[in-house]
């Protein structure tokens, strides 16, 4: 066993359309292995348990089981167990044919839509870190395969993200490469090309790209898109954003997935390029501030046991956590002050430390 989901409320459904309870089986090993007589349990007692009828899972392969008292084991339909799951904890045991327990989880009491199970091994690697060198340029006209990863942009200025201007002062921490010059009342569109190396190393499992950006933008990764935000499907050297974004929510990072570019990804050199895209050429202000993150499977990473925060039956596991802790509170309710007040930030967690900032951007260790 891999994962199990005990307290599902808004996740996988059955062909019932209901959610119930699901345990997640995970054949690791190079060879198939044939199901039939295998028994999962909730309870220690080897006399108890719900057997696998003839069900071949591929090496590597997955299998979801639900953990819903239907009592279903036609091999060639949906398996469900003679019994659910207690969220508020106890056991989920996997024995082999003849008693030998393979996998066994003794849990603690579950959360909403939370999984558990074992670490993914995941390692998130931040390949375009947000200042990452770019080249950039304000086109005239349309350049054919501007996109794509074999194309020679040594022509073009460079400079380091994010690319922009402010005449309000709101952006300017963030503006690395100011294009005010030959943007403002001139231009609409600009292209930009984050070239970097990538190893890889372990299978691929997620990609996102965290956008800080104002107003639209497109993005390809070698030539191949895979996000985009208030832009045209199909933007033109020209095109303008089709509407405006709030600076306020321009200053904070907006995720966008990008699992249907992974097949693009090559070990070695690669090209992040954006067209970056003004609301209108007379618009007082612009930013376009990436930071591509991948996600890849280390096998040579410790596993562990804990919760799993983003179930994925049926696919690799997240890493996983041992807890959750409290929201922040905070000492005076939201809303506007007409002078300045205190405000306190608490939890009810013990040993933790709480960083802020006021201007949007992400905290680090050395903010307050």
């Amino acid at each position: 066993m891999s994962e199990f989901l005990a307290d599902n409320r808004g996740g996988l459904a059955d062909v019932d359309g209901d959610r119930g309870d699901w345990i997640e089986i995970h054949n690791p090993t190079g060879a198939p292995v044939d199901l039939a007589g295998w028994v999962l349990a909730d309870r220690p007692d080897p006399g108890r348990g719900w057997t696998f009828p003839s069900v071949t899972l591929g090496a590597g392969e997955y299998l979801v089981v639900f953990a819903s008292g239907k009592n279903r084991n036609d091999p060639a339909g949906e398996l469900h167990t003679d019994f659910k799951l207690n969220a508020d904890g106890e056991h989920v045991i996997l024995r082999q044919p003849g008693g030998a327990v393979a996998s066994e989880f003794a849990f603690p009491a579950q959360l909403e839509d939370v999984a558990y199970g074992l670490s993914g091994n995941v390692v998130d690697e931040v390949v375009v870190p947000e200042g990452a060198p770019v080249r950039w340029l304000v086109p005239a006209a349309a350049v054919p395969g501007w996109a794509g990863s074999s194309f020679d942009h040594s022509s073009w200025a460079s400079g380091v993200t994010g690319v922009g201007y402010d005449t309000s002062d709101d952006f300017d921490s963030l503006i690395g490469t100011d294009v005010q010059t030959q943007m403002l009342n001139q231009r609409g569109s600009i292209y930009l090309r984050v070239p970097f190396n990538f190893a890889a190393a372990g299978e691929v499992v997620r990609m996102k790209l965290n956008m800080r950006y104002d107003d639209g933008f497109t993005a390809w990764l070698n030539g191949q898109q895979f996000a985009q935000a208030r832009s045209p499907a199909t933007p033109a050297w020209n095109s303008l954003a089709t509407e405006g974004h709030l600076d306020a929510d321009a200053l904070r990072p907006e995720e966008f997935g990008g699992e249907g570019a992974i097949g693009a990804l090559v070990s070695g050199l690669n090209v992040l390029a954006i067209q970056g895209l003004n609301v209108a050429q007379n618009s007082s202000d612009l930013l376009f501030l990436p930071e591509l993150t991948i996600s890849r499977i280390d096998p040579l990473a410790p596993a562990s046991t804990g919760f799993l925060p983003a179930p994925s039956p049926g696919e690799h596991n997240v890493n996983a956590v041992q807890g959750f802790v409290s929201e922040v509170e905070f000492s005076a309710p939201p809303g506007f002050y007409p002078v300045a007040a205190t405000v306190g930030l608490g939890s009810a967690s013990e040993q933790v430390s709480i960083r802020y900032t006021t201007d949007g951007t992400i905290p680090t260790e050395t903010h307050g």
